[in-house]
């Protein structure tokens, strides 16, 4: 039986290879707190233009744990909407607040 050994640390092209994932999917991931720096993603070398590595292991956990948190926002969601201030159902607009589950009014 052949085994598949991968290294923990990978390029970006190879971590979107691994996970699946668009070209410009790490670096949103980064920008929005979702892969955080040191744990799931870190520099080469310490320089600003340094290419940027991926721990494969830890961003398959916080791919999981956004696509958990993603269907438990989802169930929530999934029901009538209420007409708030502004007259838009909020699951639809802009103002929708996921992480509160509330609309913010504007």
């Amino acid at each position: 039986m052949e085994h598949h050994h991968r290294k923990a640390w990978v390029t970006a092209r190879d971590a979107r290879e691994e996970l699946g994932i668009s070209e410009r999917t790490p670096a949103r991931w980064r920008a929005s707190g979702l892969l955080k720096p040191g744990k799931n993603w870190r520099q080469k070398f310490p320089s600003p233009n340094s290419p940027v590595l991926y721990h494969l292991p830890s961003c398959e956990e916080a791919m999981g744990e956004a696509t958990a948190l993603s269907a438990e926002l989802l169930e929530r969601a999934v029901g009538p909407t209420r007409p708030h201030r502004h007259g838009s159902p909020c699951l639809r607009s802009a103002c929708w607040d996921p992480f509160s589950f509330s609309c913010s009014g504007v």
